[in-house]
């Protein structure tokens, strides 16, 4: 996978531009003893930022190789790789190489009869930053043959050392495999005195696979249980399980220990009584960039993107409830609305600070999740859609809690002004979370990389800019005599609030059929109907001599509508059971068209590549390719456009971003006139990789909009996204990727 076709074509074309990389044939001695070992290496020096690649690239890549001009009774053995850095790109992807300097070494021999031998050859390598450029260089050596004299011996030393050699033949180690179709673990376990003779600390260790072309090295855990140590690997596979008859790689072990080049497959021991490898995820050791803002800069960007928040159309019923509060309570005391509007405020922060909580702990666990993560949670999206529909079935007249007044709002508001106030702010923060104003996302993404103090404090002035807009209202009298008076018109304005939470409804179910398939919405649905039956009995029956008699009726019709559509139409005990089996069934039949369509000598990955290559958007469609990390990659290799829409079912503002600025026909006309490839990676399901992916780009949740030109570097785009935002993006890679065209040539 690593020799793709453009790299290929690349490195078989000469260079005409100029190079990063000054390589030079160089070796140990300036003369050399007939019939005597000495060592010849190339000398490969990088400018800033530019890095040429290991022995086994990694994602992608080549290694550096020279082409020498036979000298008879010369011989030369393979080029040595010092152990490598390891890369990693913004898409997650994996390379080994080297930056600033490196030596690759050779061992020679001369049993020729000359006094003087000339080695003359073209050394090649690829070179890359953001973009890769072949290189190539021709080079010479003069070597007198006499009386041996050293030279370079310090460069040679240092590089010796870095020289991962063969495990004694007594080393003693065992190694046991877990394989899986997307995931391989490995584990691997010293013997006691091998353990003995690694002074480096567990956490120092680090690894670097040599059978890249198979799997991604994507985390490594040591530790020493007892005498031993033990070393997790973890790995992301390109298959279910290994083709190639062997495993290997090399374990660096610091400066107090040589590199070792060890077999992991076949598993060579089981003589140590290994148990088998954990299949619990280890996390990649790369860390993710902080933002480069200040303190008081973040704390301005929480306020502005909490009340902005207001704007969102994730809280439009409940910014609406709470208009209406403002015109019912324009007539009363003035100390009476500032009471409400802090109560209102502290249902905001309370809420806030459950939510901050909740990060610290997972992120002390070493859990990975974004904000709008109870969104991704079934059973509570099924808790907030029967919430809002029997809130929408108060406002349309089927029940009330409080007596019957036409001003009324709703019971909780109505009849407990605090507990109402609070109640609406609570509802707010549920219903805005999944939303990502401006500013907002930056805010969030720098808060989640502090420690738990920092957390609390930007997530509480997030809330306080959210309730902002309210408690100016309640403290500034002439804003609230702009309002309308209270009237009869207030009846007819909370039937619209009611359609406005049936609207809401829609939007859950919505959230919940990718969460849960059919059967969740099924049996949501028939919990709802008997929710409204209990709703309507419960109102017609609360003011009247059978007051009892309809609330135990109520109480037992909600209660068996709960039962038969949580429990028998649907298993709330395992929410996501459901959509995961349709998920099975199709993604067979899926194969099953891949397999039927595959061709003699081609391999499926292929097919895959081939498919996605020929989805192009149309005028009218927008074609868009579900996202995999092979896939992303592949599209970014064949040197063209890729626009990455990072989306979830419970995002609003993705949602509406989609079908007012995306999926346009001005949009769509650009992406099939260019041929531009549109992914779409999905987040409504809790996914740690794409988790992951967000903080790269120091984001905490979606929506976000990626264009990637080629292999250049990412434009990265606003969370608020407008139509000529998009289009200058296309317009800039279109620049970016012309550049790199004319740089490669």
């Amino acid at each position: 996978m690593k020799h793709l076709v453009l790299l290929v074509l690349l490195a078989a074309m000469p260079l005409f531009g100029g190079t990063h990389v000054a390589a030079k044939i160089v070796a140990d001695h300036t003369v050399v003893a007939k019939g005597e070992p000495f060592s010849l290496a190339i000398h490969l020096k990088m400018r800033d930022h530019w890095h040429t690649y290991w022995e086994s690239p990694g994602f992608a890549g080549l290694p550096t190789e020279w082409i020498l001009e036979p000298v008879e009774g010369l011989q030369v053995e393979d080029l040595q790789f010092p152990v490598p850095k390891r890369f990693v790109d913004d898409a997650g992807y994996v390379t080994y190489g080297y930056d600033d300097e490196a030596l690759l070494i050779a061992q020679a021999r001369y049993t020729g009869s000359e006094t003087e031998i000339s080695i003359k050859g073209l050394v090649k390598w690829l070179e890359c930053k953001e973009s890769c450029i072949p290189g190539e260089a021709k080079a010479e050596l003069n070597l007198g043959v006499g009386q041996a004299k050293p030279t370079e011996t310090k460069l040679f030393e240092q590089f010796r050392a870095r020289l991962p050699r063969p495990a004694p033949k007594d080393f003693q180690y065992a190694v046991s495999w877990q394989f899986a179709e997307e995931k391989w673990n490995a584990r691997v376990t010293f013997g006691e005195a091998e353990s003995a003779s690694i002074k480096t600390k567990p956490e120092a260790i680090t690894f670097f696979p040599t059978f890249t072309e198979e799997a991604q090295h994507d985390g490594i855990k040591a530790r020493h249980e007892g005498g031993r140590l033990v070393v997790d690997l973890e790995f992301g596979a390109f298959a279910a399980e290994p083709e190639a008859p062997t495993l290997g790689g090399v374990f660096d072990f610091g400066a107090d220990h040589p590199p070792l080049r060890l077999q992991l497959y076949p598993e060579p021991s089981a003589e140590l009584g290994v148990a088998p490898a954990s299949s619990a995820k280890v996390g990649p050791p790369a860390e993710t960039p902080a933002l480069d803002y200040s303190f008081w800069t973040i704390l301005l960007f929480a306020f502005l993107g909490g009340a902005i928040l207001n704007l969102m159309p994730c809280v439009l019923p409940v910014l609406s409830l709470k208009v209406f509060a403002v015109v019912k309570e324009a007539g009363e005391n003035h100390w009476h609305r500032i009471k409400l509007g802090w109560v209102y405020t502290a249902g905001i922060m309370v809420c806030f600070l459950v939510f901050s909580l909740f990060f610290i702990v997972a992120k002390s666990a070493g859990n990975e999740i974004g904000v709008g993560f109870q969104f991704q949670n079934p059973v509570f999206v099924i808790g907030m859609t029967a919430l809002i529909f029997v809130l929408g079935l108060s406002f349309l007249g089927v029940y009330e809690i409080s007596a019957p007044d036409a001003n009324a709002l709703y019971g909780l508001s109505n009849r407990q002004g605090a507990g109402g106030a609070f109640f609406q702010g609570a509802l707010m923060t549920l219903l805005s979370t999944p939303c990502t104003a401006p500013l907002l996302g930056t805010a969030y993404a720098w808060a989640l990389t502090q420690n738990a103090l920092v957390i609390l404090l930007v997530f509480q002035v997030i809330a306080f800019g959210l309730a902002f807009p309210y408690l100016l209202l309640c403290y500034i009298p002439g804003l609230v005599k702009l309002l309308p008076k209270p009237g009869p018109w207030m009846h007819h304005f909370k039937v619209v609030l009611g359609f406005l939470m049936m609207a809401t409804v829609v939007w859950l179910f919505s959230v919940l059929v990718d969460l849960t398939g059919r059967d969740g919405v099924i049996g949501t649905m028939t919990m709802l109907v008997g929710l409204s039956f209990s709703a309507w009995v419960f109102g017609q029956s609360w003011f009247t001599e059978s007051r009892r008699g309809g609330l135990l009726v109520a109480v037992l019709s909600a209660a068996a509508s709960i039962f038969v559509g949580m429990f028998m139409l649907f298993d709330i005990s395992n929410p996501k059971a459901a959509r995961e089996r349709f998920i099975e069934d199709l993604r067979l039949d899926l194969q099953g068209q891949l397999q039927a369509s595959q061709t003699n000598t081609g391999e499926l990955g292929d097919q895959y590549f081939k498919t996605i290559e020929r989805r192009f958007s149309t005028p009218d469609t927008i074609a868009w390719i579900p996202y995999s990390e092979k896939g992303l990659a592949h599209l970014r290799q064949t040197n063209s456009i890729v626009f990455v829409d990072f989306t979830a079912a419970w995002c609003l503002t993705c949602k509406a971003n989609e079908k007012l600025v995306i999926d346009r026909s001005a949009v769509r006309q650009v992406l099939a006139d260019e041929g531009i490839y549109s992914v779409k990676v999905d987040y409504t399901n809790k996914d740690d990789h794409i988790t992951q992916m967000l903080q790269q780009f120091n984001r905490a949740g979606v929506p976000l909009y990626v264009v990637y030109p080629g292999q250049g570097d990412p434009i990265v785009l606003p969370e608020t996204l407008t139509q000529k935002m998009l289009l200058d993006a296309f317009s800039d890679a279109r620049v970016q990727l012309t550049q790199q065209t004319n740089n490669a040539f």
